[in-house]
């Protein structure tokens, strides 16, 4: 089980790795290449949907809804301060 929680997780920070690249798309292209722009912020939707998804699961995958069976899958959460856009 442990070996499946660490794929899961890892597949979590995989989408979080890719959220954060195509921001930095969205934002490098949004004035010379409006459409690589809109593209990726058209991703970053589909993306921020599977990471929910994720999340909606994650009491399932981990054997319970407690902070412990969790709490070794998500980050915790941050500040919007600390929040790179």
């Amino acid at each position: 089980m442990s070996a499946f929680l660490y794929e899961f997780r890892q597949r979590h920070e995989e989408m979080l790795a890719y959220q954060k690249e195509l921001w930095d798309i969205a934002i490098s292209n949004k004035q010379e290449n409006p459409m690589a722009s809109i593209r990726a912020i058209d991703s970053l939707h589909s993306i921020t949907n599977d990471i929910a998804r994720i999340i909606d699961v994650i009491p399932y995958v981990a054997g319970g809804n407690s902070a412990r069976s969790t709490q070794y899958l998500l980050p915790p959460v941050k500040h919007d301060s600390e929040i790179v856009v």
